[in-house]
């Protein structure tokens, strides 16, 4: 969630703007595993994570150099961490498995996306501009699947991993269907998928080690 700046437009003086604005003090505790989780996740870059942290996730009127300087460090240290330990990772992991199953179903006209989002809804509206950008160029799409970063946290701290699922058309029959599809193909590629068949609840990928190399600089 992006934090809204407080606009004095004019309004007041610095001096004045100054004694209005009184600067949280930055909790260590939480921004340390804000960083941490977004660090072992594996989608962003150490730049792109101390964008996130000092842009996004707190609010940059709030930081001073320390603060800053506090957060590169911490970044950084915690990358080092991730890469020494990469390196006794097998070759193929849990998230590798993931990734081809998913490239397997998006070639059978399934939309499978990685880290949709926050939400559910923010997952539903990405498969919703993918199937609209994949009918514009002419492929056709039966069904959606995607997990979304809470999914990549619960994951990370507690071995499981949730998939949302769905149809694009005819919903209620073609759901099952394909939550079938995944579930079989997500076997193919070692993966333990089960789900209760109500097409309300997620498919549930479990036991599951999230291990995602870091991206290169």
């Amino acid at each position: 969630m992006k934090f809204l700046k407080i606009l004095f437009a004019g309004l007041f003086t610095a001096s004045t703007a100054q004694a209005v604005h009184a600067a949280e003090p930055m909790d260590r505790h939480d921004t340390g595993l804000a960083i941490r989780n977004l660090v072992w996740a594996g989608f962003e870059t150490q730049a792109d994570i101390e964008v996130i942290i000092s842009e996004e996730y707190l609010d940059p009127a709030d930081l001073n150099a320390t603060d800053r300087q506090w957060i590169r460090k911490e970044t950084a240290g915690l990358f080092e961490e991730k890469r020494d330990e990469e390196k006794t990772w097998p070759k193929e992991t849990d998230v590798d498995r993931l990734e081809a199953a998913f490239e397997q179903l998006g070639k059978v006209d399934i939309i499978a996306l990685h880290n949709a989002g926050n939400t559910r809804s923010d997952g539903r509206s990405d498969a919703e501009d993918e199937y609209h950008a994949r009918k514009e160029a002419g492929r056709s799409s039966r069904g959606w699947l995607f997990y979304h970063a809470q999914d990549v946290d619960g994951a990370l701290s507690g071995g499981e991993l949730h998939i949302a699922f769905g149809a694009f058309e005819d919903a209620d029959n073609m759901a099952p269907v394909i939550a079938r599809e995944a579930m079989a193909v997500l076997g193919q590629h070692g993966l333990k998928a089960e789900w209760d068949g109500d097409v309300g609840q997620r498919i549930r990928v479990a036991p599951f080690l999230w291990r995602k190399r870091s991206p290169a600089e």
